[in-house]
């Protein structure tokens, strides 16, 4: 039965909130609007309010292309104020389901269409290039399914990867005569261009391994060799009604003690057809250098690129730069012995004599993820970023404005998140932490940069419903509203939003570290009814090493269903091993799954039955999917108090055996 619609407009409760560092109790209100609906299941299922964000694509320093409701794509000019049609959606039509891309030269969209989906990334697809001016279309490969095929940097050239070889075609005369890069690819043992199944899923989480220099003379691409890895085999099922017999499919998969892929960098000439190994990474003593694993690749010039590669256990990084000629030189080795390191490229400047990079920091008694400038030629360090926050990502060096754009969470506050600017003398500036969405504050906001950094698109993606703007990055005042989500704003007018409460939560350890956890609590409109003294809890987790379930962005899913239709009080808890905030604390999980993050779980959900007496101890839950529902299963296993009286997991890992199956 559902809560359909409410008697009163105001209830109180009480509520254990944070004031000036203690814990104290005091009313908050609950505000409820009677003539609003509750949350039904299949609004949440089949994602009736699911926003509209920034869905087109920078193509230029002031131009994006932007697929429009009706199916047509345009190029939109931000300096220009100008729109101009490209692609009719009738043409469209003719490839349900395609997906498009733009070359260069603007001459040419390429199209993917017919896909299969492989596993999480990867996908044969057919592709037909189609010119804009005459409308006349031309098949890839003879329209044999394909790897991955993507556009070059300049013109219209294309490469792509058909059973795990690369191929070239410079122009469109040459479609029926590519150019054939590798051939030494073999389906299941040996990949060119495209990663096997470990690095697509843990590694790259791309379906490609090709770089293109900036000007097109090269490509960089990785090779991976499974010879040495184990086959695991299991049976596929189909979608029901596809296939009468299940069929049993067989996969290179890597497990604990096995021998990994190796990973191989070339580069490839397109002028002389010449093609290099490069050495990752070179010179390493007494060590096994087939074990290490590449994370990443990038051009830094026309004739060098800059790789990061670490070993197993991913305690050690390698930052390596190889010249096209095949030289390379280590330029920087990191070291982790109180947890792993999850590596990231630097930035470089255009002479590459000074690169950024987000390195872990010195924070009174932690360390969080920070932006530091090498300069490599007097080989010193500078810190650009301070506080209690954690860098996210950098998105790019714009040097003529001498500015780092970078996504960052704000001090203290792990669950919210801003795009910044900042300088070489470390002063920061917030762009879009003025942003006010429904006469809120944002406090969750993203960014996609235009090519050198004049234009950009900030998204607030919370606590409401998503506002996204273009502007300019040096003149404000230069702006377009692209998208308010009107409609939905609409829809969401007519429902009762439950509205988070955000606690911190002391933890006890028995080594007598503190720490504290993060909670979110999202609580039911008949709250404080004398019919309602006590209501039931359910936890929803993950838990897994450096993640985050407490987040102050828009979301309808299935709590909010929960609590205005079924009257639940709803619970996500960020403890030990969670990320966004100092290392100390994701560390407490380092080669300690299933203890902290589980023992978080049920200590913080103990002590809330304890403090917040309208939660009924009796019928208070926990769930979770994948890691989450291992955290579900363990925590219902470990409960030796009964905190939880029942637990649901959704695909747990149940043996590290059998963890990450292909899918």
């Amino acid at each position: 039965m559902s809560v359909a619609r409410f008697s009163s407009t105001l209830i109180a409760a009480s509520l254990l909130i944070l004031a000036s560092g203690r814990l104290i109790l005091e009313n908050v209100s609950v505000e409820v609007d009677f003539d609003k609906e509750p949350f039904e299941l299949d609004e949440v299922v089949n994602g009736t309010f699911t926003p509209k964000g920034w869905n087109s694509t920078w193509i230029s320093a002031t131009a994006f292309i932007h697929k429009n409701e009706d199916g047509d794509v345009f190029k939109y000019d931000m300096q220009r104020k100008t729109s101009k049609l490209l692609l009719q959606s009738k043409v469209l039509q003719r490839y349900p389901g395609a997906i498009i891309y733009l070359s260069q030269d603007e001459k040419y969209f390429l199209f993917r269409y017919n896909i299969t989906r492989v596993y999480r990334y990867s996908a044969l697809s057919q592709y037909t290039l189609f010119e804009i001016a005459t409308g006349q279309t031309n098949h890839l490969d003879n329209l044999n399914k394909l790897q991955i095929a993507q556009f070059g940097p300049i013109g219209h050239s294309v490469v792509y990867v058909r059973d795990n070889n690369i191929y070239y075609i410079k122009s469109i005369s040459d479609i029926q005569n590519p150019i054939q890069i590798t051939n030494f690819g073999v389906p299941l043992l040996t990949y060119c261009g495209v990663p096997d199944w470990i690095y697509e899923e843990e590694v790259f989480a791309s379906a490609s391994a090709m770089w293109f220099s900036p000007n097109g003379t090269y490509l960089a691409f990785g090779a991976f060799f499974d010879e040495n890895v184990t086959f695991f085999s299991y049976i596929q099922y189909g979608e029901p009604g596809e296939q009468q017999y299940p069929t049993v499919k067989s996969i290179k998969y890597p497990k604990v003690g096995s021998p990994n892929p190796v990973a191989v960098v070339y580069v490839y000439s397109f002028y002389t057809g010449q093609l290099i190994e490069l050495q990752l990474p070179p010179n390493i003593d007494n060590k096994n250098v087939n074990d290490y694993i590449l994370f990443g690749l990038s051009w830094i010039s026309e004739t060098e690129v800059v790789m990061i590669s670490a070993n197993r256990v991913q305690n050690e990084t390698f930052t390596v730069r190889c010249t096209t000629e095949g030289i390379c030189k280590m330029e920087d080795h990191q070291e982790e012995s109180q947890g792993w390191i999850e590596p990231k490229l630097p930035i470089y400047n255009k002479n590459r004599t000074m690169k950024v990079e987000i390195l872990p920091q010195e924070e009174s008694d932690d360390r969080y993820f920070h932006i530091v400038v090498t300069d490599l030629t007097q080989l010193t360090k500078k810190r650009l970023t301070y506080g209690r926050s954690t860098v996210l990502k950098i998105y790019g060096w714009d040097e003529e404005e001498g500015l780092i754009y970078y996504e960052a969470t704000v001090i203290n506050k792990p669950r919210r998140q801003h795009v910044f600017a900042v300088n070489m003398d470390a002063e920061v500036r917030c762009l879009t932490c003025s942003m006010v969405v429904e006469g809120q504050k944002c406090t969750f906001a993203t960014a996609f940069f235009a090519k050198t950094f004049k234009y950009y698109t900030k998204e607030c993606q919370g606590p409401k419903a998503p506002l996204v703007i273009i502007e300019n990055a040096v003149d404000p005042f230069d702006y377009l509203l692209w998208e308010d989500n009107e409609d939905l704003r609409a829809k969401l007018a007519t429902k009762w939003i439950p509205e988070p409460k955000y606690l911190t939560v002391p933890i006890k350890t028995k080594d007598g570290k503190n720490f504290t956890a993060m909670v979110e609590i999202l609580l039911p409109a008949t709250l404080g009814l004398p019919s309602r003294k006590k209501l039931p809890a359910i936890v929803e987790t993950y838990a897994g090493p450096n993640t985050n379930k407490v987040l102050e962005r828009y979301n309808i899913d299935l709590a909010t269903y929960l609590v205005s239709n079924r009257e639940y009080i709803h619970i996500r808890i960020d403890g030990r091993g969670s990320g966004r905030d100092g290392l100390n604390k994701i560390f407490q999980m380092f080669r300690r799954l299933a203890t902290v993050e589980i023992e978080d779980q049920i200590q913080v959900t103990k002590y809330l039955q304890q403090k917040l007496k309208f939660i009924d101890k009796r019928k208070t839950g926990i769930w979770g999917w994948s890691y989450g529902g291992f955290a579900s299963s363990w925590a219902l296993a470990r409960d030796s108090t009964k905190v939880f009286n029942f637990a649901v997991a959704v695909a747990p890992v149940t043996n590290f055996l059998l963890y990450e199956l292909p899918r």
